[in-house]
């Protein structure tokens, strides 16, 4: 009996989750290697997954749904079919199946020894933070090598301190949404991770960011006239004269 694992796949460098749209086998379904199983849904990408293996499908572990972290398990294949028709085996009870065994004496419990204080390997010293001195890298900017020789020592990586007037949340807070009943015939569906995070994020970048235009006003009548004026004399040397002629002698 061989059972395989089908894992949540990293679909790009800086995918850490994946959701699970639609399942398109069943358990019992028997499979073949390559076929494609179920859709995930990601930050980034929609993808059909694969079959690791032939067999069939034995257990399903993350529905339709669900986002879980990448290298998730979320089915088991089972290469042997008749394994597979088959329900598991009930677990042993080893404890009753085996002679109980003698209770240790008070004496051989008192007799161990508690761990020396010595052994207990002292706590790392704390990271300096960049406000107490510390400047991380070259010109300011963190290294390859300050980021191993952090690691290496152990230090605990110090909580963010919230900058003023920075906003307190990206994600938009207090946003009341619309009630909307479907008429009937329509067909609901959920939206997908990408329509997600992208109406959240348009809606954060209203919330954070600056909409801001900015337009001036200039009096052109004294050169509209001018332009009329002398158009004429400029197209008969076979030149345009246009308003950008006059913007750019003003600058």
């Amino acid at each position: 009996m061989a059972r395989v694992d089908v894992i949540m796949p990293q679909m790009g460098e800086s995918i850490a989750e994946g959701t699970v749209s639609r399942w398109l086998v069943k358990v019992g379904d028997e499979i073949k290697r390559d076929d494609p199983i179920l859709e995930i849904s990601t930050d980034k990408v929609d993808a059909e997954i694969p079959a690791p293996a032939s067999g069939v499908l034995a257990e399903i572990k993350v529905q339709e749904g669900e986002t879980v972290e990448v290298q998730t398990v979320v089915a088991v294949l089972e290469t042997d079919k008749d394994a597979a028709a088959v329900s598991p085996p009930q677990s042993v009870d080893v404890a009753a199946s085996e002679p109980a065994a003698a209770a240790p004496s008070a004496s051989a419990v008192t007799a161990s020894p508690a761990p020396a204080a010595a052994s207990i390997p002292p706590a790392p010293p704390p990271a300096r933070a960049v406000g107490d001195g510390a400047v991380p890298g070259v010109g300011g900017r963190v290294t390859k090598k300050d980021i191993l020789t952090f690691i290496q020592s152990g230090a605990a990586v110090p909580s963010p301190a919230a900058a003023p007037g920075a906003a307190a949340a990206v994600a938009p807070s207090g946003v009341s949404h619309p009630t909307v009943e479907a008429w009937p015939g329509d067909r609901v569906e959920p939206m997908t991770k990408i329509r997600k995070l992208t109406a959240d994020h348009m809606v954060a970048s209203r919330r954070v960011s600056a909409h801001v235009t900015s337009f001036y006003e200039v009096d052109f009548t004294r050169i509209a006239k001018l332009r009329d004026s002398r158009k004429q004399d400029y197209l008969n040397r076979g030149a345009r004269l246009t308003y950008l002629a006059f913007i750019v002698k003003a600058v």
